[in-house]
């Protein structure tokens, strides 16, 4: 098979003509072509070139590294028991996590392209959400992934149109090859004479015309080809780019409408381009601690202080303490007061109203309210949902009408599939103006349609609760709230015990073991303690380590409704919070465990270039995965052009989420080597992740052809040759509960005792 370099340097030989082929005078020309411009156009990119790609992107990530804000690194908030100040050494951060970085020549010459709108202020917000994405990969912090998730959409819209123009800036400037052979060129306008005479040449016109009609890779890279000498005419300097183009289409060259007059220039052209994530970041104080001092005070008021050191506290600090907290995880989602809901008596009673013991109607028929929950708003905004009496935070599930092809819509559908990970596989989709619900109406199952949502105004008081309700039946039936005539389905905001028996062991363990360590604080104090000490431990160091063998944490009962309320009955808001907190953070880590525990236990090879991918699955945020088609995920390794599909094993019911935990073996390559990981339905692609060699982390968001953030994908990287032969669901059993027994370990170490007054 031709490959994409072969293509093109028969392109180049094609321009550059052999004696009987050259241009002829009437071109006006010599029938020479300039050696400093066969130079160029020999080092002119082929497409996937690593090193173009590697180029381009380094004077992106610089202008998101130099223009970060340097706000004052902030340590952790104060609390009841303790206070703190930072006494490292970084003076904010930008000088912490990018010490000593200065704006490259590159860099620069792309800002001189670009229009003022995305100047310094532009590329330092964007720096903010592609470092924050990095940390979420690295340390996998708990963070409000879908207000992230539209941040990087819209930074990655809004710059696609000016791609041109960065390409050009690097060609010139920032990719050695063309930036040395543009040097040399000391008559640029004879060079530009000459290059347009070349392009018009019968030969090359016949040879890019039957590339173009034959499909595939000869398409995608006659189309890059063309691409790359538009940049070259517009380099030479070359006033109306677009209008050569025309005249090369009027004599007769096939020219893609992407690559066309106007738009190559304008963003018509970027399915080449995989946009800026937190893959492309790389700095060690992502991990690091941040030194602290702690103060208490005695029973005599004295203040006792001492040195401290945070584990990832400079992620921590970026994404939960200091004003660049952008993107803090969301809290529980629930119900303002006043919302109705349906009674099994028929009447409607305010949310806020309803207690433990009332029978409520539910899709299961009547059924009791076995727990209240009450969490605080805290600022959230609450959306009225038409005419009906609901307000309702962003990410509360409520049951699709079923031609939405989803099973569940919340109105922020990231922030769902985060705290609640079960719901994914029935598909969850955004709660849209439009968009048709389940419910019922005059006692009669039919679908509602929104025609409306609306903020509300307003913070709310600062006591202000929200609520939700659990009730008394396995299987997860949804309640109705509404009223007074026309009510809606919608499901408490928990997990599903049943999904995935392994994963649920564990938490379920974890759960037991931390609450009394969580209840030795005020409640006030409690969730951020926890947020914290889950915060410590990385993404790397979740899974390090074969165990045991044997896990000493008891197998034990999902917890009920008792494992929540205190002595006194009344619902214990920590106990929510951490069940919320480590169903977020390491459900999906107990569920891959469970599945591909047996990545650890294959013999380390000698040669440390070998590279074997573990692909986990990958998740779909309002995208379907039609039922009966066959899914793929496929892993491309774009410098040498290896393509390797994976079978995927799920069941026709699947509509957000596909597991897969199988490995690639990709044998030697280069560190530098990067890979772009597909997810495909049928033929379908879904979206793409970039995955650099020796990346740490696991999960990638997955880009969908349109630049929109529509999922992500877990990736895993070995130095290791993995054999799942010996591995049962007795192992499986195991090596989730020994994961589960370290986390807990962790994080019980890490909250500190209350100071004894």
């Amino acid at each position: 098979m031709t490959t994409y370099q072969q293509y093109e340097q028969q392109f180049v030989a094609d321009l550059v003509g052999a004696p009987a082929q050259r241009a002829p005078a009437a071109h006006g020309v010599g029938t020479e072509i300039m050696p400093s411009l066969k130079t160029l156009l020999d080092a002119m990119p082929f497409y996937g070139a690593t090193p173009w790609d590697a180029a381009h992107r380094g004077a992106l990530v610089n202008l998101l590294q130099s223009n970060l804000p340097n706000s004052v690194v902030a340590p952790q908030p104060s609390n009841s028991d303790y206070s703190y100040r930072y006494t490292g050494p970084y003076s904010g951060y930008r000088d912490a996590f990018y010490t000593g970085i200065a704006q490259t020549p590159a860099a620069a010459a792309v800002v001189a392209q670009l229009p003022s709108a995305l100047g310094p202020g532009w590329w330092g917000n964007y720096g903010v959400a592609v470092l924050t994405d990095a940390v979420r990969r690295m340390v996998a912090l708990s963070l409000d992934t879908g207000k992230l998730a539209s941040a990087l959409s819209s930074y990655n819209t809004q710059l696609l149109p000016v791609l041109s123009a960065t390409c050009l800036s690097v060609y010139k400037t920032g990719y050695a090859p063309t930036a040395n052979a543009y040097r040399a060129i000391g008559q640029p306008a004879q060079a530009l004479a000459e290059l347009n005479s070349a392009i018009l040449r019968g030969q090359f016109t016949a040879n890019i015309n039957l590339s173009i009609a034959m499909g595939g890779p000869s398409t995608i890279a006659a189309t890059w080809f063309l691409f790359n000498l538009w940049i070259t005419l517009k380099a030479l300097g070359a006033v109306d780019v677009d209008a050569a183009i025309r005249s090369y289409r009027d004599a007769g060259l096939t020219v893609p409408p992407q690559v066309g007059p106007g738009s190559w220039w304008n963003g018509g052209y970027t399915t080449w381009y995989l946009p800026l994530s937190g893959s492309d970041i790389s700095s060690p104080t992502i991990t690091a601690s941040m030194p602290e001092t702690r103060t208490a005070w005695t029973s005599q008021g004295l203040p006792v202080a001492r040195t401290t050191s945070l584990a990832n506290g400079y992620a921590q600090s970026l994404c939960y303490w200091g004003n660049l907290n952008w993107y803090p995880p969301l809290s529980d989602s629930c119900f303002g007061a006043g919302t109705g809901v349906w009674m099994a008596d028929g009447s409607t009673k305010p949310i806020d109203q309803v207690k433990a013991g009332d029978d409520i109607r539910t899709t299961v028929g009547p059924r009791p309210v076995l727990l209240v929950e009450a969490p605080l708003r805290a600022g959230r905004t609450l959306y009225r949902l038409g005419d009906m009496k609901v307000s309702v935070t962003a990410s509360h599930p409520f049951r699709a009408a079923s031609s939405s092809g989803m099973r569940r819509l919340a109105i922020d559908a990231w922030g769902l599939a985060d705290a609640v990970p079960t719901m994914l596989p029935e598909g969850i989709g955004r709660l849209v103006e439009g968009t048709s619900l389940h419910g019922a109406a005059a006692d009669r199952a039919r679908d509602i349609p929104v025609a409306a949502i609306h903020p509300l105004p307003g913070p709310g008081e600062a006591h202000e609760s929200v609520y939700d309700l659990i009730v008394g039946e396995s299987g997860s039936p949804a309640y109705y709230v509404g009223g007074p005539e026309v009510f809606v389905e919608v499901d408490a905001e928990t997990a599903d015990p049943s999904f995935h028996l392994p994963a649920t062991a564990a938490i379920s363990a974890m759960m037991r073991s931390l609450l009394p360590v969580v209840r030795r604080h005020p409640p006030e104090n409690a969730t951020h303690l926890l947020r914290a000490a889950i915060g410590s431990i990385a993404a790397r160091d979740v899974v390090a380590g074969s165990g045991s063998g044997t896990a000493r944490m008891p197998l034990s009962g999902v917890p009920g409704p008792g494992f929540f309320k205190l002595p006194d009955g009344s619902w214990d808001a920590r106990a929510s919070a951490m069940e919320a907190q480590l169903v977020r953070r390491f459900g999906r880590v107990l569920r891959r465990e469970a599945a591909s525990g047996w990545r650890r236990h294959g013999a380390a090879r000698g040669d440390c270039g070998a590279v074997t991918f573990v692909v986990h699955d990958f998740e779909l945020i309002d995208a379907v995965v039609p039922a009966g088609v066959g899914a793929a995920v496929r892993v491309e390794l774009r410098t040498a052009g290896v393509v390797q599909t994976l079978p995927v094993a799920r069941s026709d019911g699947a509509r957000g989420l596909v597991t897969v935990d199988a490995a690639l073996d990709f044998g030697n390559v280069a560190d530098d080597a990067a890979f772009v990981a597909t997810a495909m339905a049928g033929d379908q692609v879904v979206g793409h992740a970039r995955v650099p060699v020796g990346a740490e982390g696991v999960e990638h968001l997955l880009f969908a052809p349109d630049g929109r953030v529509n999922g992500r994908i877990a990736v895993e990287q070995l130095r290791a040759a993995p054999d799942a032969a010996a591995w049962s669901m007795s192992a499986a059993m195991v090596a989730t509960m020994e994961l589960g027994q370290r986390i807990a370990e962790r994080i019980a170490a890490s909250i500190p005792a209350p100071e004894t007054k």
